[in-house]
């Protein structure tokens, strides 16, 4: 018997294809970009909220973006620019995994604060 999070994770992780550039949210998208990576899409690029840009699976399952084992053998630990400004709104990012605090009535997702 499966949760629906682990369900949604296990959804998530089948929506990654193999040599993508994923933006990796904290929380329950670490585990669905960890999976994918695991099992069927060794090849993807890891990017991260903070600037860690990262191409080899985590030498165990991250408990958040900032976790040490992120930084450890990365690509990159740059900053919010990095990924957030050059990569993703550069259009460099094909796919995205988040954990959002809200969205608005327009689908537009806010994942770092409310307020």
């Amino acid at each position: 018997m499966y949760t629906l999070i682990e369900m949604m994770i296990i959804a998530a992780a089948r929506e990654i294809r193999d040599g993508e550039k994923v933006f990796v949210g904290t929380c329950w998208p670490l585990l669905a970009a960890t999976l994918a990576k695991k099992l069927h899409a060794p090849n993807i690029i890891m990017l991260f909220e903070g600037g860690i840009i990262r191409d080899l699976l985590p030498s165990r399952i991250p408990l958040l973006t900032t976790d040490p084992v992120v930084l450890s053998r990365s690509l990159l630990c740059g900053d919010s620019l990095d990924t957030l400004g050059i990569l993703l709104h550069g259009g460099h990012v094909d796919a995205a995994v988040l954990n959002v605090a809200m969205v608005d009535k327009f689908g537009n997702a806010n994942s770092t604060c409310i307020g």
